[in-house]
């Protein structure tokens, strides 16, 4: 009968060497089992942990980042308002220096002389020779410069022209109304023309016929005689506006 008793025997104690050998390779596979999860749990729990101070970290730094934008917008903001007013400011100093140059100039214009250009001495006097030989007279008042300055070319250009011109230039003097501006009058063919001449400058009030007479005194005249058959240019003082 296989197998013998010896053989048995021998069998069963290397049996039960394997089942001893594999029980204490059993305890010891379970505490390693044991011993290496729980080191491997504590690894984990350390990752964890690093993980989540980590995501804090950078949630952190995104809020960091989040309010720097936040004043970021809020700073730009601010300067463009600062600029805006800046602007405006601007804007406002620049108009009011744009009304005082136009108020000055407009002062200038006022009190600056009066000339004839060479433009309208040339043109005055290629008009007026039409009336060559025909009397004119060309009056200013006594001690009124820029007035005398402004006949005298007055005087030139119709001379010519080939005019007779009587020259009474600073030579006008009166205690009573003063005339303004440049007076033509007398024939009226010939006053009309040369009156629009001086007048097509822009410049040049000049009244045709009538009067523009400031009366330092009321009820006295200035006193100026015209002869209607002969033309009479009378160079007042510059009229202010």
């Amino acid at each position: 009968m296989w197998p013998s008793e010896p053989l048995a025997s021998r069998i069963y104690d290397i049996a039960n060497i394997f089942l001893i050998i594999s029980l204490v390779i059993g305890v010891v596979s379970t505490g390693l089992l044991v011993r290496t999860g729980n080191v491997k749990e504590r690894y984990l729990r350390t990752e964890l942990a690093n993980a989540t101070q980590k995501s804090a970290e950078a949630n952190e730094r995104a809020q960091n980042a989040n309010l720097d934008a936040t004043k970021a917008k809020q700073g730009t903001a601010i300067a463009m308002a600062d600029a805006a007013r800046a602007s405006q400011k601007a804007a406002e100093a620049n108009k009011a220096a744009e009304d005082e140059r136009i108020e000055r100039l407009k002062l200038e214009a006022q009190i600056a002389p009066r000339r004839l250009s060479p433009e309208l001495t040339k043109y005055l006097t290629d008009a007026c020779q039409q009336f060559k030989g025909h009397t004119i007279i060309v009056r200013s008042y006594a001690m009124d410069v820029e007035s005398a300055i402004l006949a005298k070319q007055i005087v030139g250009a119709l001379v010519a022209s080939g005019m007779h011109v009587q020259d009474a230039v600073a030579s006008f003097s009166n205690t009573g109304g003063i005339e303004l501006g440049i007076h033509v009058t007398g024939d009226e063919h010939m006053a009309n023309q040369i009156g629009k001449i001086l007048s097509s400058d822009g410049h040049l009030k000049v009244f045709i016929g009538g009067a523009n007479r400031l009366d330092t005194q009321p009820g006295l005249h200035t006193g100026i005689r015209y002869n209607p058959t002969e033309v009479t240019i009378m160079v007042g003082p510059k009229p202010i506006q």
